[in-house]
């Protein structure tokens, strides 16, 4: 399977027709799966990782497989909290302060060095 949100889509298409429901823990990607869920007709949750309980031996062998066992037992549960997805602008501006804030504070040391 291509590791990109289309091809998880057709993925999901493919071999579980009619569901319209996906979860996955956040990433360093960000929320850009479930926006392109969303788009393609499918409700997608996105949780924190931490917030998804997690036994001592599914932190020993830590895999995709184990990580997707801990989300479907968790959801069937109705144990997870999603996390807040902000619009891409938001998202975007929010990116931009945090990148002004970094140049700022390099600026600084740079000058004090």
């Amino acid at each position: 399977m291509s590791a990109d949100a289309e091809g998880l889509i057709e993925h999901l298409r493919t071999h579980y027709p009619g569901a319209d429901f996906a979860v996955y823990m956040r990433a360093v990607l960000g929320f850009n799966l479930q926006r392109k869920c969303r788009q393609a007709g499918i409700e997608c949750m996105v949780v924190h990782a931490a917030d998804v309980s997690t036994s001592d031996k599914e932190r020993r062998r830590k895999t995709d497989k184990v990580d997707a066992q801990k989300l479907a037992r968790a959801l069937s549960a109705g144990e997870l909290k999603a996390i807040d997805v902000s619009d891409e602008t938001l998202q975007k501006e929010r990116k931009l302060i945090r990148y002004r804030s970094k140049v700022v504070r390099d600026i600084a040391e740079a000058r004090t060095g």
